[in-house]
Order: C-alpha cells, then structure tokens, then sequence
C-alpha cells in the first residue's frame, strides 16, 4: 500500500508512519518499493515473513477482542457500541482522515493521493482497506 495511502488510514502523519516502516522493514516483515505509477511514492508491501506473521496472528487479535470486549455485549449491545464508536470517530476526525470515518461524509477521503496506485486498496467495500489482500504470499 502506498505509504501516503497508509498513513492516512491510520491517522499518522508520514514521517511517524516512516519510522514504523523502517522498523518493520528491520524485522524483515515488509519491504519498501517504488510505486510504479508515482515515481515519487512508495509502497509497503508485506514479506513472506510479514504475511506469516500476519496470517498467524489474526486468529489471536479476533480472540482476544472477543474475551475482552465482545464477551459478554448482546448482538443489539454490539450494534449500539459499533454504532457509538463510530460517532465517536466522526468527531475525532472531523476531517475525515480515516477510512472509516470518510464513509460518514460519503466521500473519498481528502488526504489519499490523487494518483490511483495498483498497490492501494480498492474502494471501501465488504473488505477493510488496512487488511492485506486475501492472496498472501505462502
């Protein structure tokens, strides 16, 4: 994903984003290439190690949001939290910076380039757009 991209998903400014970059590209989970449509970007992309990594720790976060938060919320609890939390995003970015909250005002969000990037997520859909794409390296 394109770095710019990227840290406007996360709320980060790029030079922060950067330094999280570098040090996952020391760890060896993600490398740090040109973008091939914008010379003057670059682009995360995930190793085999970094997608490993990934895939073998999904099942842990979902488990422990399910133990610590979900655990004992009702499905209309969960409805009224997701529906709270987005509120509550939508006024911490009012600028809507995020993906998420940039589906409150129903447009793009201000801060991705205007350049489209092979490597950036597509459209906000069924997908989260932070999640790496479903063909992960094996």
């Amino acid at each position: 994903m394109r770095l710019s991209a990227l840290a406007s998903r996360t709320n980060a400014t790029l030079p922060r984003l950067s330094r999280v970059v570098t040090s996952l590209e020391r760890k060896g989970l993600v490398t740090r290439t040109p973008c091939a449509e914008d010379g003057r970007a670059f682009n995360a992309v995930l190793t085999e190690s970094g997608a490993t990594l990934y895939r073998d720790t999904l099942p842990l976060h979902a488990d422990a949001v399910r133990e610590m938060i979900l655990a004992d919320l009702t499905d209309a609890d969960v409805d009224a939290l997701a529906e709270l939390t987005l509120k509550i995003l939508g006024r911490l970015d009012p600028n809507r910076r995020l993906a998420i909250t940039a589906s409150l005002a129903g447009t793009p969000c201000a801060a991705d380039p205007e350049i489209a990037c092979a490597a950036d997520p597509a459209p906000l859909g069924e997908s989260c757009p932070a999640d790496p794409p479903a063909s992960l390296p094996e």
